[in-house]
């Protein structure tokens, strides 16, 4: 996740510069990033459930370690057994929209999923499925 001066999400960069064969790009507005790590486990009752691992933060060069979770900038989904992160490729692996879907039923996440990648605006309603965005600029990835 970075963090920018403007207090949003989304960085533009500046044109790049080639010396010595180094290609530097600059970003005025980023003043640091924030790298957590979390794990999703399966509780008793079949619900999965997100664990706080750690998170590093560099700002201005120096890099510190996060004693506790860091506010996510969106709300994840609760009570539900599966969750998938859904992807939608514009143009490169790098450029990409992406939502959190949650559900109670497999066959119910393969439906909504189906029905998602026909209509993302169904991500807004709320069913039997719970789906919320990604913010423009912060990624997350399944290791």
């Amino acid at each position: 996740m970075p963090y920018l001066k403007s207090g949003g999400y989304v960085t533009l960069a500046g044109p790049a510069t080639e010396e010595n064969g180094v290609l530097t790009m600059s970003a005025p507005d980023l003043i640091g990033v924030q790298v957590s790590h979390f794990a999703i486990e399966g509780k008793a009752d079949q619900r999965v459930r997100l664990r706080f691992l750690s998170a590093d933060t560099t700002r201005d060069g120096k890099k510190t370690t996060e004693e506790r979770a860091p506010a996510l900038p969106f709300a994840l989904p609760k009570g539900y057994r599966h969750i998938r992160l859904i992807y939608f490729v514009r143009s490169s692996q790098a450029d990409h929209n992406m939502a959190i879907a949650a559900s109670k039923t497999m066959p119910g996440m393969n439906e909504f999923t189906k029905r998602m990648h026909a209509d993302p605006s169904v991500c807004e309603k709320r069913g039997a499925v719970s789906c919320v965005w990604v913010p423009l600029g912060i990624a997350v990835r399944a290791e």
